[in-house]
C-alpha cells in the first residue's frame, strides 16, 4: 500500500543521503586549506542542509572555522614582521623595483585580500556556527586587521603627502647635468627621489587615488618630457663620456677642440634646471 510505499521510498532516500553524507565528509578530509574547503561546500550546495547530510557535515564548519582562524593569526604574524622590519630599516620588505608608497600599498591590498576573501566566504555559508562566540572572535580579528592596515597605509601616505612638494621642489631646482672636476666625466642630475614619484603617481592613479598631492600630480603631468629629456640626456652622457674615458694621448690632440666646443655648449647646459626648462 501507500504507506509502506512511502516509507521504502524513505529509507532509500535517506539511505541515499548518508551515503552522500560520507562522501562529503571524505571529500572535505581530501581538502588542503580553506580554498578547496569553500570550493568543496559551494559545490555540494544545498545538499549540505538536508538533515542527515547536514548532521553528518556540521562538525566540518568547526574545521573550517579553525582554519579562518589561523588565516587571521598569520595574516596578523606578517603584517607584525614587516612593521617591525620597517622599524629596523625605514621601509617594510618591498616587492623588487617598487617604490616605497606604492610597493607598501601594493602590499597591503595583497595582504588584505589574502584574509578578507576566506572571511567573506565564510561569511555566505548559513549555518548556526556563524553565530558562535568563536565565530566572533573570528570577526574581531578579522577587524583588529583592518584598522591596523588602514592606520598603517594612512600614517604611510601622509608622511608622503607631507614631503613630496619640499623634496620634489629642491630636486627639480638642480641642474641638469653636472661635472666631475677630477675626471671632467659629465653625469645625469635627475634625483631617484623624482623618478620615484613619477612611479608612485603612476601606480596611485591606476588605484583610484583621489587625494594624490598637486605636486605630485604637476610633476606626474610631465612624465613623458621628463622620460624623453632623460632619456637623450643620458645618451649625450654616455657619449661624451665615452670619449673621455677611451680616447689616447696620441688621439686627444685631434680632437680637442671639438671636446672643448662640446664643454663650452655642456656649461650653458650645467646652469638649466628641469623645472625650469620644462616650464
Amino acid at each position: 500500500d501507500f504507506i509502506s510505499d512511502n516509507e521504502i521510498f524513505c529509507d532509500k532516500i535517506a539511505d541515499l543521503d548518508r551515503r552522500l553524507g560520507r562522501i562529503a565528509c571524505q571529500a572535505f578530509t581530501d581538502t588542503n586549506g580553506l580554498e578547496s574547503m569553500f570550493k568543496l561546500i559551494h559545490v555540494f550546495g544545498s545538499l549540505l542542509e538536508r538533515p542527515i547530510i547536514h548532521n553528518d557535515f556540521k562538525q566540518n564548519y568547526n574545521i573550517v572555522l579553525e582554519q579562518l582562524d589561523k588565516e587571521m593569526d598569520d595574516a596578523k604574524k606578517i603584517f607584525d614582521e614587516q612593521m617591525e622590519f620597517q622599524r629596523e630599516n625605514g621601509s617594510i620588505q618591498l616587492n623588487r623595483n617598487m617604490p616605497k608608497v606604492a610597493g607598501s600599498l601594493m602590499w597591503a591590498d595583497e595582504l588584505k585580500q589574502r584574509y578578507t576573501l576566506p572571511m567573506e566566504q565564510f561569511k555566505a555559508i548559513d549555518n548556526s556556527i556563524n553565530h558562535s562566540p568563536d565565530t566572533k572572535r573570528v570577526e574581531d580579528k578579522y577587524e583588529e586587521l583592518n584598522e591596523l592596515l588602514r592606520k598603517f597605509i594612512e600614517n604611510l601616505y601622509k608622511e608622503w603627502a607631507d614631503t613630496v612638494a619640499e623634496a620634489s621642489k629642491f630636486n627639480l631646482n638642480q641642474h641638469l647635468i653636472t661635472r666631475n672636476p677630477k675626471n671632467k666625466l659629465l653625469n645625469l642630475n635627475f634625483h631617484p627621489q623624482l623618478e620615484t614619484v613619477l612611479r608612485e603617481v603612476r601606480y596611485l592613479e591606476i588605484k583610484d587615488r583621489k587625494d594624490i598631492p598637486k605636486t605630485a600630480l604637476d610633476i606626474y603631468e610631465h612624465n613623458d618630457t621628463y622620460l624623453a629629456y632623460i632619456n637623450n640626456l643620458n645618451y649625450t652622457v654616455s657619449s661624451y663620456n665615452k670619449i673621455r674615458e677611451t680616447v689616447s694621448e696620441v688621439e686627444y690632440p685631434l680632437i680637442e677642440r671639438q671636446v672643448e666646443s662640446i664643454d663650452q655648449q655642456s656649461h650653458k647646459i650645467h646652469r638649466l634646471q628641469f623645472h625650469r626648462h620644462i616650464q
